[in-house]
């Protein structure tokens, strides 16, 4: 595999300790920030994360990076870990045994966290990027936030500055890309704080570069993480999807995604009814379903979607009507999706044996046992019911797209941890252990 463009170094400390003094300051509120200008920008856009217990990650200017950073060191709970959606991805890929080549700013102390098989696509920096990485735990309460606490484990990450050279890191990864099964994309949204017309050129910039690797018959998948704005998801989607394969998101980007590209909330047909049912706290099957096809018919360019929530996971492949699959994806999509929710159940646990998601007192799940699921498009959408059990713990189901192309639906329950260790990372395990298990050998 090939990856780019973000690697960083995490700092991770829990949130109160660095937040204690600015939630209470003037000027706070639940609302949701583009950019951290102030330590008050910071302490809103955390609250307004916090309380839905949704992840989220935002720029901030260098000033205020260097206060939260000044806590945040200060912390005797502080960790440095590896980070950076490529990055993480990568290490998770090349534990796997997959030859992974590795585009983006890779600083002295990120190398030497990676494992010795990633090769960089370009020469190393003489400096590692800090990502801020602000962690609390379900039922979490903080000043001015909900009374009930955070609904769920979760992290909110802060950076400074934009990736400037992003442009130029897709395309030395793909010049580097000989050999390797395809190209991961991740870290677009750190381009939304750039200046509107830097930011479409560096887009534009990057499918330019994305098209020259059709000769090479390189499957392209993209891996979403949090926005602002729906004005800067539809310019990703627009300019990147057509080039690519497959994308990645979990249930807020899906709904973020959902709502930028017009698609609307109706109780008819099979529509979602409201946000809910996307990105909840337990995303209604059907509903998300509707929006994976969706997608489908606005990208005829994609042949694989992944969506990773809390409960549980689901793979979607376009598949030409009368066959099984189609490449360059595996014949095992089921296999692929159980992966990915395996995965990220024994990392957030730090555990390495599969039989431990069978301990009740450390793995619980959220996930229904009967989903109804979504594959016509006749009153409400639900036409069967598909159960999950210990020995089938995979259901897959089929929609048709049009008269060509049908969607194979695949989903897995999620043993969540019961008391996780690490929060940051887990949808780049995920996505990094379905996708590596589902590009056919």
């Amino acid at each position: 595999m090939a990856l780019c463009t973000n690697v960083c170094i995490d700092l991770v400390v829990p949130a109160s300790e660095v937040l204690k003094s600015f939630l209470k300051v003037e000027g706070v509120s639940h609302e949701d920030r583009v950019y951290l200008g102030s330590t008050a920008d910071v302490a809103s856009a955390f609250l307004h994360h916090a309380n839905t217990g949704s992840a989220g990650e935002r720029s901030c200017a260098p000033d205020v990076m260097t206060t939260l950073l000044g806590f945040a060191n200060a912390s005797p709970n502080a960790r440095h870990y590896l980070g950076g959606n490529a990055a993480l991805m990568g290490k998770r890929m090349a534990a796997m045994g997959v030859k992974v080549v590795l585009g983006g700013r890779i600083g002295p102390r990120a190398r030497d966290l990676l494992p010795s098989s990633v090769n960089p696509a370009a020469p190393l920096s003489d400096t590692d990027d800090v990502h801020l990485i602000l962690e609390y735990g379900k039922g979490e309460a903080f000043p001015g936030g909900s009374s009930d606490g955070s609904p769920r484990a979760n992290r909110f990450i802060v950076t400074s500055g934009v990736p400037s050279e992003a442009a130029d890191s897709v395309l030395e990864t793909v010049s580097s890309s000989k050999g390797v099964g395809a190209l991961v994309l991740s870290g677009l949204h750190a381009l939304e704080n750039l200046e509107e017309t830097s930011r479409k050129s560096t887009l534009e910039s990057m499918a330019s570069t994305l098209a020259t690797r059709s000769p090479m018959n390189l499957p392209v998948h993209v891996e979403l993480a949090s926005t602002a704005t729906h004005a800067y998801s539809l310019l990703v989607a627009r300019t990147i999807f057509p080039h690519a394969s497959s994308l990645g998101f979990n249930e807020g980007e899906l709904a973020s995604l959902y709502e930028a590209l017009g698609g609307i909330y109706i109780n008819k047909g099979g529509n979602p009814a409201n946000r809910g049912e996307l990105a909840g706290t337990v995303p209604r099957v059907a509903s998300v379903s509707y929006a994976l096809r969706f997608i489908f018919r606005e990208f005829p360019s994609l042949t694989r979607l992944h969506f990773h929530a809390l409960p549980y996971h689901i793979l979607a492949h376009k598949v030409p009507i009368g066959k099984k699959t189609h490449t360059p994806w595996s014949s095992n999509p089921g296999g692929s999706v159980a992966a990915g929710a395996l995965a990220c159940a024994l990392q957030a646990c730090d555990v390495s044996s599969p039989s431990a998601v069978t301990n009740a007192s450390t793995f619980t799940t959220l996930c229904p046992s009967k989903l109804g699921v979504a594959d016509g498009e006749i009153g409400s959408g639900l036409s069967s019911v598909r159960k999950l059990t210990l020995e089938n713990p995979v259901a897959s189901w089929v929609w048709a797209l049009d008269d060509t192309f049908e969607v194979h639906f695949h989903t897995a329950p999620v043993p969540i941890c019961a008391n996780p260790t690490k929060t940051v990372g887990l949808g780049d395990t995920v996505s990094a252990s379905a996708l590596a298990t589902d590009i056919e050998a």
